[in-house]
């Protein structure tokens, strides 16, 4: 059974452009909800701390960057670095 070759060039860039366009959905679910992203240095409490708070979009959002960024981070870096980070 033939095995089916994979393009890590092209799959570094479908993982990226795939954070791209999903960071795009929550700043559109922020802006919904009338607020922006809060910055990284921000202490205050933001508008979807709450687990209620957060729509099923904006849920599904977050779970694909973190699975993209993931992926990506695992498909650039050596399978040691990965190991030992």
């Amino acid at each position: 059974m033939p095995v089916a070759s994979h393009n890590g060039s092209a799959d570094v860039i479908a993982l990226a452009n795939l954070i791209s366009s999903t960071a795009q959905e929550i700043v559109t679910e922020y802006s919904k909800a009338g607020h922006d992203i809060p910055s990284l240095d921000s202490t205050d409490s933001g508008p979807f701390d709450a687990p209620e708070k957060v729509s099923g979009a904006l849920s599904k959002a977050i779970r694909t960057i973190e699975a993209a960024c993931a992926q990506l981070s695992f498909t650039v870096a050596s399978p040691g670095h990965v190991m030992t980070n």
